[in-house]
């Protein structure tokens, strides 16, 4: 038997099987697409934390809505309605189209234009000295110096008032490697917190994770191990006189009067800034020091040519680029010097510079570091200056005097102590009492 279906309900079930597919269609394989679509972004550009707004209709269909992405990057959702949907940009997501994944499809959207920004932001430590290991911001440091970054981003500091040497995993987690954390100064090799220091202040590391320090008050180089092991790397007692002082040979008998800056070449050579005697050293990986160029205590002066001849007056840093070339601080002539792999010295800039100082400032070049790119980064008074291989100078984030967090423009900074730069180009300072971090976001 069969039953008769009235006219009315045929004419109604037709139209909803037509409203259905208004809204949704069947692609090659069968599957299910959605008609959800993107028509435009507002703001179409900007920076990370961009609140965007997404323009169209259907987003009503996705139950969730958790699934909006730029490049990859999964958005914060604020809030939806059928006809809109407002995102915030995530940090580094880079030009893109907006996406939906919607029931496995890809819905793409138009092309955001992301502007990456270059940010300071503090990773550890207060505008307040103290010595407290912690989380990031409960950590204290006391006047940190040099700073070192290995390949896996752990960051290690010369905390020089502590007489420590300090480290933050990349999850912001700061410990004590080597030394007291107490203020403690004295010479003693040993295993992290036996270990003593004497104003310690430059600071590199190798390509084996080995960390070099210039232990200025010991007349020493240090060699600290990725466990904690202090052992002395170069140097040796010595009369007082100051003669005496700037002895080259094996690195048992060779002597440092204050050696200050420390950096190191792929080849595991260790350069030192051997302030007090006015030159610059170098440490074979096999133990030989010898004088790469400059004089002595009583031989100082501001004169570039071969390495011999050439003078310093107080050198406090060095970087080393992977062309061979060593920069120097040469702070008491108010240079930033050059020694090409020749041995000939030459000066850079200094000692009145009006387009990075200002005319009534004398150029002072406190710390240093290269990228793999062959840009050298140093600091001044008001920030960083950054020079790129042909020497062209570019004010990279230079906003004054201060502990202001934020973009570059606007960051300000206290007293700058180093610089290191890990394989991504980004830039970690010591800053007074804090660490931190100059990177594009």
């Amino acid at each position: 038997m069969h039953t008769k279906i009235p006219c009315s309900f045929s004419v109604i079930l037709l139209l909803a099987v037509f409203l259905c597919s208004c809204n949704k269609v069947k692609g090659p394989d069968g599957s299910t697409i959605s008609n959800i679509t993107i028509t435009a972004l507002k703001p179409a550009h900007g920076p990370f934390d961009t609140i965007d707004t997404l323009v169209g209709k259907n987003f009503d269909q996705i139950p969730s809505l958790d699934s909006v992405f730029l490049n990859g990057k999964k958005m914060t959702i604020i809030s939806r309605s059928p006809e809109q949907v407002i995102v915030k940009i995530p940090a580094m997501a880079g030009t893109g189209n907006i996406d939906i994944w919607y029931e496995g499809k890809l819905i793409q959207g138009p092309v955001f234009n992301y502007d990456s920004t270059l940010l300071v932001t503090t990773l550890a430590g207060s505008n307040d000295a103290g010595a407290a290991d912690g989380q990031g911001l409960d950590a204290r440091f006391n006047q940190p110096g040099g700073i070192a970054v290995d390949k896996a981003g752990n960051i290690y500091v010369v905390d020089m008032n502590n007489e420590s040497i300090r480290k933050i995993t990349s999850d912001g987690k700061v410990t004590t490697l080597a030394g007291p954390l107490t203020g403690a100064r004295d010479y003693v090799d040993g295993m992290g917190a036996i270990a003593r220091f004497s104003a310690p202040w430059g600071l590199t590391i190798d390509t084996s994770g080995f960390l070099y320090v210039g232990d200025q008050y010991n007349y020493r180089v240090r060699k600290v191990s990725p466990a904690g092991l202090a052992t002395t790397f170069a140097g040796s007692a010595w009369d007082g006189i100051p003669y005496h002082a700037g002895t080259d040979g094996d690195a048992s008998i060779a002597t440092f009067d204050v050696p200050s800056g420390v950096a190191s070449d792929l080849h595991g050579n260790i350069y030192v800034a051997d302030m007090y005697n006015n030159k610059i050293r170098k440490i074979t990986p096999g133990g030989t020091v010898s004088t790469l160029a400059g004089g002595d205590y009583y031989h100082y002066g501001q004169q570039d040519g071969p390495a011999a001849t050439a003078r310093f007056f107080s050198p406090s840093a060095v970087a080393a680029d992977l062309s061979g070339n060593i920069y120097v601080a040469d702070g008491g002539n108010y240079l930033l010097r050059k020694i090409a792999p020749d041995g000939t010295v030459s000066t850079l800039l200094g000692p009145m510079e009006p387009s990075i100082t200002g005319v009534d400032q004398l150029f002072s070049a406190g710390a240093l570091a290269t990228d793999k790119a062959g840009n050298l980064f140093f600091s001044i008074s008001v920030g960083i200056i950054k020079m790129t291989p042909d020497r062209k100078i570019i004010r990279y984030a230079v906003g004054g005097i201060g502990e202001v967090d934020g973009p570059v423009q606007i960051a300000t900074f206290r007293s700058i102590g180093g610089i290191a730069v890990d394989n991504s180009g980004n830039l970690y300072i010591t800053d007074h009492n804090k660490i931190r971090k100059i990177g594009w976001q």
